[in-house]
């Protein structure tokens, strides 16, 4: 007769619980690391050649900027991202500055409320007011080149100064917290919440970031309906403006604001984004 209730023996279940977490470990541990789960690209080129040829042999410089530059923009809007705008502008709210004193008296941040206007058919439309954080250096002898950055954390977050205005309809944090923040940073690095300030300001570069959902929501109802509020005039459904070409032209409507201002230096801006920022970062381009 036993004394004491038999105990039941959990050891199997807690087996796999186990070989699941190994699992799943090691499948960080392969392709986490943003550099082994990319792709490669060969810098010497092999194989056989594209056609019809990007540039016919014997192109110059003329050619390619007053022909075959403009033609493929034509193709790759019609095509791929949507018609852009016949004229464009940026109206600024407002413009304010935050602190002079950020990141060790390194460096002042500014901040601007923008809204876009895209005209189409005669027919402008207004986007949102978003806001832009703008972060100079305070040693610089002279106007700055700035990078200009799309993030999917909100501005709050990518500039992490007290101050900083929540953008409008956010309801989510890339504060850093909790196991998924960890997760985040262990598959795509350290950079990419906050990118690295201090050491862009030691290069003597500026940072203006912003968060595109603002104006285009990353979601399919309100992203869509965004769209077609700011394509209004345009009657082709089918190749009016998309997702990335709007946040690409946010990049062009930032540059518009920032060239006002006479610690920048005219016609040196950088366009950073990651994943489908950058996409939108080489339509800007």
């Amino acid at each position: 007769m036993r004394l004491w209730p038999r105990k039941k023996r959990f050891w199997p279940l807690a087996f796999l619980a186990w070989m699941f977490c190994l699992g799943f470990l090691g499948l960080l541990a392969s392709c986490g690391p943003t550099r082994l789960a990319l792709s490669r690209a060969h810098m010497t080129p092999h194989g056989p050649a594209a056609t019809p040829p990007l540039l016919p042999e014997g192109t110059d410089v003329r050619q390619w900027e007053d022909e075959i530059r403009p033609k493929l923009a034509r193709a790759l809007q019609r095509e791929v991202y949507g018609v852009l705008p016949d004229k464009s502008a940026t109206r600024i709210v407002s413009h304010r500055l935050i602190t002079d004193s950020a990141f060790h008296d390194r460096a002042r941040v500014e901040e601007y409320v923008l809204v876009g206007e895209a005209t189409y058919n005669g027919q402008t439309n207004p986007t949102k007011p978003f806001h832009v954080v703008l972060v100079l250096p305070k040693q610089a002898a002279g106007p700055v080149p700035v990078i200009l950055m799309e993030s999917f954390c909100p501005n709050q977050n990518t500039v992490p100064v007290k101050g900083v205005s929540i953008p409008s309809g956010v309801t989510f944090s890339c504060d850093g917290k909790g196991l998924m923040a960890h997760v985040m940073r262990y598959v795509f690095g350290r950079y990419i919440a906050t990118p690295p300030i201090e050491m862009i300001l030691d290069h003597g570069y500026g940072l203006a970031a912003f968060y595109p959902g603002e104006y285009v929501p990353d979601r399919a109802q309100s992203g869509l309906a965004a769209l077609k509020g700011l394509t209004n005039g345009y009657s082709d459904e089918a190749s009016r403006m998309g997702a990335i070409a709007a946040w690409g032209w946010g990049y062009s409507r930032v540059v518009d604001a920032l060239e006002q201002n006479p610690k920048i230096a005219k016609n040196t801006f950088i366009a950073y984004g990651h994943s489908r920022y950058a996409k939108a970062a080489l339509v800007a381009g």
